[in-house]
């Protein structure tokens, strides 16, 4: 299964003056960076929607947005108590041992951040049950964009491991013929330079030896190897883009072995088109929860 870190939701709901809308935006990222911004007031609230949002969306820059719309008969303001009071208590003796006037200490203490709460009167638990029911309609609809954009990345994933496949069968037929080139090449160095091999046994040593640097047989089955393994974790439970990558990278390291091993032209374009597909999974797999 795969899923992609692109993704956006939004769900709203009614409150007794005003609406509550909440809004979802993911990209790509590393790990999972998340960021919540909630009305005034209701930050209280954020540390517990961390955890449970975090054990949905596991990779990707995450935006959480939920705000507070009237709908008409004026916005209801209340004043937060304890956030003056703490303000008050916090600011008054630091005003008084810098001999700072503190008649008008109110005045600046309301202007501070949660001093006047903005929207409904329902009570915490209430108020938190809203934001969550909302946050977790839109999570549906955001998992929902990313498991669409995940299968076509998949087909994307599994025609290119197919072509690659493919690549493979073609420099495994065309190896032997590699072979026989390289020692009738060898041969006529020989004989071009003027030395005679009476010993055959000897020569065919030497051959091998040589041949045994070059061999890529060893490539070729590691090469299978990471594409079934690739295949196998596309079709896991999880979307698991990192595991992805690592296997990708696996890939194209046996690409480029072969492709400095190989001293055929025609093994040497089939290793330029692999690392093409290769490419474009690495540049896909950015892309994957």
């Amino acid at each position: 299964m795969i899923l992609s870190m692109t993704g956006f939701g939004q769900a709203a709901t009614s409150l007794k003056r005003n609406r509550l809308r909440c809004e979802i935006r993911s990209v790509n990222h590393k790990g999972l960076d998340l960021s919540i911004r909630l009305p005034a007031g209701c930050r209280q609230f954020e540390t517990e929607l961390h955890r449970e949002i975090s054990k949905r969306l596991k990779r990707g820059k995450v935006e959480v947005t939920v705000t507070l719309v009237s709908t008409g008969g004026g916005m209801l303001t209340r004043i937060n108590k304890g956030a003056v009071l703490s303000y008050c208590a916090d600011l008054l003796p630091i005003a008084k041992k810098m001999k700072q006037d503190t008649d008008e200490l109110l005045q600046s203490v309301i202007l501070l951040p949660g001093a006047v709460l903005q929207g409904d009167t329902e009570p915490p638990p209430m108020l938190l049950k809203k934001i969550r029911e909302i946050v977790f309609s839109a999570i549906k609809q955001i998992e929902r964009a990313r498991s669409d954009e995940g299968k076509v990345i998949e087909k994307q994933f599994r025609s290119g491991i197919v072509k690659i496949s493919e690549l493979l069968v073609s420099i495994t037929g065309q190896d032997p013929v590699r072979m026989e080139k390289i020692r009738q090449r060898l041969d006529k160095n020989l004989k071009a330079s003027g030395i005679t091999v009476s010993d055959k046994n000897r020569f065919e040593e030497e051959f091998f030896y040589y041949i045994e640097k070059l061999d890529i047989a060893e490539e070729i089955t590691r090469m299978r190897s990471h594409c079934a393994f690739f295949i196998e974790t596309l079709n896991g439970q999880e979307s698991q883009g990192k595991k992805l990558e690592f296997i990708a990278q696996e890939i194209l390291r046996e690409a480029n072995t072969i492709g400095s091993k190989a001293q055929d032209e025609i093994i040497q374009r089939s290793v330029v088109e692999i690392k093409d597909e290769v490419e474009k999974i690495r540049e896909q797999v950015q892309n994957v929860a």
